[in-house]
């Protein structure tokens, strides 16, 4: 991360580092759970030439015990760990009927499509999470200074139907207050309401109704799928002084390596 340092790729990198740490850490503990249970972690090729696809268990699942133990259940002796948090429960070739090679084809076309599908989603979760560390450190005296431009697009997006129906309060508390409240009326918010962090609680309030981590680029078939409402979001931002870092560039305008062309399929 160091050739990082300075650039608008560097919140990007670490944001990126700090998942990478979060995901071996959950590698690890479905991986001692699927040992636990007696099956064995197979290379790619071994996939291919001894095993079918029975299911595939996301790195969040929550119930996890439960699905091991019907897969286990099922036949399953064996899993592959994609590049991701995705694992794929495997039963051994030699004890089902074979599968014809269009199935075989097709199976493969489908992993690779969630494999993808998965990395754009979580790398549009992260990217997500670079909007909300902006909005979250930015101070009361830029707010004060761009106020104008937070009331413009405030107004834009009720002219235009962008809004949610409501603010998440917990998101509010965290970001305006630093604390939980027991905000429930227009009186209780005018008591902790400063007029000298008004800029800051209206900034907030407008990102919280206007962006959210389910926005992306991409269609199912993880084929670039342009977002007007998502490039409405960062022009606002780059005018507070928001930096795209390279990555969220390529993603936005659709040239990134990630998705996937329409002649590929």
């Amino acid at each position: 991360m160091l050739s990082d340092i300075g650039t608008a790729n560097f919140n990007n990198s670490l944001k990126t580092a700090v998942d990478k740490q979060k995901r071996e850490k959950i590698l690890k503990e479905i991986r001692d759970a699927f040992n636990a249970k007696g099956l064995k972690e197979v290379t790619w090729d071994e996939y291919r030439e001894n095993y079918n696809y029975d299911t595939a268990i996301d790195g969040t699942v929550d119930d996890l015990e439960t699905r091991l133990d019907e897969a286990v259940g099922k036949g399953v002796t064996a899993y592959y760990c994609s590049y991701l948090t995705t694992f794929y429960l495997l039963t051994d070739k030699k004890a089902v009927k074979k599968k014809s090679p269009e199935q075989i084809k097709a199976e493969e076309r489908e992993k690779e499509r969630k494999d993808r599908y998965n990395l754009l989603e979580n790398t549009f979760k992260r990217l997500y999470q670079l909007r909300r560390d902006f909005i979250n450190d930015y101070s009361l005296k830029q707010a004060t200074i761009n106020l104008d431009k937070i009331v413009s697009f405030m107004l834009v997006c009720g002219i235009n139907g962008d809004f949610y129906d409501e603010i998440p309060k917990e998101e509010l508390e965290k970001l305006v207050f630093g604390h939980e409240t027991v905000i429930s009326s227009y009186e209780e918010m005018c008591s902790e309401i400063e007029p000298t962090v008004a800029a800051k609680a209206l900034l907030v309030a407008v990102w919280i109704l206007i962006d959210d981590d389910s926005f992306n680029c991409h269609d199912w078939y993880c084929r670039y799928d342009s977002d007007a409402h998502l490039e409405m979001i960062y022009e606002f931002l780059e005018s507070l002084g928001y930096e795209m870092s390279d990555e969220e560039r390529e993603l936005i305008e659709g040239t990134s390596e990630l998705y996937k062309s329409a002649e590929a399929e």
